[in-house]
């Protein structure tokens, strides 16, 4: 009898484990699960050193990517009043990390490795930050660093 408790006991830490396994907060990178059309809600950058802000989407502006196979990717961002910026390359990935390209994804922005943590949301889409964007907060052609952040949900 004393075998048969442990056993039940032993097959339920096993199935609350398996549960722990799927839940969506356990293991949310982004790695290889990325997949389809998604745009973003919210897409800023902060500047590192004065903390001037720009949202990317502000008066109109619009940020999709899109994931097929083997890991091609298309980064489409369309700013208010500005021409498109499209990019194409493929996606690669390293832990909680994604890298799309050495192309600048949006305008502003300045060329060279393109690398994201990402991290899963429980809607199906993922939030993309990095803490080393160069960005152009002036407008003059001087890039400074900045906090990039946007969430990109399933479109």
């Amino acid at each position: 009898m004393r075998y048969a408790g442990k056993l039940a006991a032993l097959g339920l830490v096993c199935a609350m484990a398996a549960a722990c396994n799927n839940d969506s907060t356990s293991s949310n990178n982004c790695a290889g699960l990325l997949s389809g059309n998604y745009g973003a809600s919210t897409a800023t950058i902060t500047s590192n050193s004065t903390g001037q802000n720009r949202n990317l989407l502000q008066g109109g502006g619009t940020y999709g990517l899109n994931f097929g196979a083997n890991g091609a990717f298309t980064s489409t961002y369309n700013g208010a009043g500005l021409a498109p910026d499209v990019q194409t390359g493929t996606a690669s990935y390293s832990g909680n990390q994604v890298t799309l390209g050495n192309n600048a994804l949006f305008n502003g922005a300045q060329a060279g490795a393109q690398t994201f943590s990402c991290q899963m949301n429980g809607n199906g889409g993922f939030t993309l930050t990095s803490n080393n964007t160069n960005f152009d907060f002036a407008g003059n052609g001087t890039y400074s660093g900045g906090s990039f952040s946007a969430t990109f949900n399933p479109s």
